[in-house]
């Protein structure tokens, strides 16, 4: 008796309909614009700065003003509670975004689904809730060629 050697056309068909699974999913995952990239980018660093400055608010809770100020294409720490602007660099990349790093406003922040007009203040209390402009909660939006959001509920819960 001869055995013959190969794949049946089965497991051909199976593997074929498996890469085109793969090649479905994968693709789009791979066609992020620059745009699109820092959306995302810009999200996550907006996302790690709120935790941190709640997480240092709770830390020191005597006389210390925990915030971060975003304004319309720009957002960073600013401890300094008498001054409303976003600094012009920060120590490190964490700590926020400058105007240098979103030339041209290609993303730009929302709240609540309305463009933010000067400054928008989000400040932290020792017990980690957000107080000032999103004490009752908000929604930020970070537009770019998606909307991407962070959600800041009134007892400090912060998502995605």
């Amino acid at each position: 008796m001869h055995k013959h050697k190969g794949f049946t056309l089965v497991e051909l068909i199976i593997v074929i309909v498996l890469i085109g699974i793969l090649a479905a999913v994968a693709a789009p995952k791979m066609s992020f614009s620059t745009k699109d990239a820092n959306t995302y980018e810009f999200r996550d660093r907006l996302l790690s700065l709120l935790r941190h400055t709640q997480l240092q608010a709770m830390q020191h809770t005597v006389s210390t003003c925990h915030r971060v100020v975003i304004q319309a294409g720009v957002f960073g720490q600013n401890n300094n509670c008498t001054d409303n602007s976003v600094p012009s660099s920060f120590k490190t990349d964490f700590l926020g975004l400058t105007a240098a790093e979103n030339p041209n406003n290609q993303v730009s922040f929302q709240v609540n689904n309305s463009t933010i007009s000067g400054v928008f203040d989000i400040r932290f209390n020792g017990l980690g809730q957000p107080q000032e402009d999103c004490a009752d909660g908000c929604t930020l939006q970070i537009v770019g060629d998606d909307t991407l959001t962070i959600t800041i509920e009134s007892q400090g819960y912060i998502h995605r």
